[in-house]
């Protein structure tokens, strides 16, 4: 995770001048991005996770974004797992910045992105049905800018409802182990609602996501994320 820097109307005069002062950027669609350079910790600005914004960034007409760029990643190995959704501070799915293609590891980074100002990260973890969730935000200091987290909840969030991938069955896991038990159905269960504490019912769907890709076995694929 990290802070860029986003400027509108990439065009090369603009990054050849910006190089000019070892300003390294590239143009991404209608943008240049570029990528600010984190700050030591002894370097007398505020910390955690300081960036250096320099003069000739933040002096630009009109100023450039700054975005926090994060991943979803994560699966499942043999017997445990953790995963980590991003999603708005709202809860709803976002566009991806990139989606690796080509040389996709197992459990790494299958979603990149680009959020303006703060986003959300949820992180599931088993065995133990636990779930994470953080507000990562950017907060804005003289001449630099810093990432600042939040834990919003943590704790243990059984799986209240599922869906089943094979008879359709929605409604409580307990209610569907009745149909395997009486061999009606064999499906596998995807979780759609986790016992989440109130307050957090717009995060449910990016929970229950999280949920599914911390089981999912070497997983290669996002799985929370607006299609284009």
């Amino acid at each position: 995770m990290r802070i860029t820097a986003r400027i509108p109307g990439g065009n090369g005069r603009l990054l050849q001048y910006l190089q000019a002062f070892r300003i390294s950027g590239q143009v991404v669609q209608n943008f240049i991005v570029v990528d600010l350079q984190e700050l030591p910790e002894k370097s007398g600005f505020p910390s955690p996770r300081a960036y250096y914004l320099p003069p000739q960034l933040s002096s630009l007409k009109p100023e450039p974004e700054l975005h926090i760029e994060l991943s979803e990643h994560g699966g499942a190995e043999l017997h445990s797992g953790s995963a980590t959704i991003v999603c708005g501070v709202s809860g709803k799915a976002l566009r991806p910045f990139r989606i690796p293609r080509s040389n996709v590891m197992a459990c790494g980074e299958h979603a990149i992105f680009s959020v303006p100002w703060a986003v959300m990260a949820i992180t599931a973890t088993h065995p133990g049905d636990k779930i994470e969730v953080l507000k990562h935000r950017i907060e804005k200091f003289p001449m630099g800018a810093r990432l600042k987290t939040e834990e919003v909840w943590k704790g243990c969030a059984r799986i209240a409802e599922v869906r089943c991938r094979g008879c359709g069955f929605e409604g409580p896991p307990e209610k569907h182990a009745r149909l395997q038990q009486n061999r009606v159905c064999s499906g596998t269960l995807a979780p759609t609602r986790l016992d989440l504490p109130a307050g957090l019912e717009k995060y449910q769907a990016a929970a229950a996501a999280a949920a599914i890709k911390s089981k999912c076995l070497h997983c290669r694929e996002p799985h929370y994320f607006l299609r284009t």
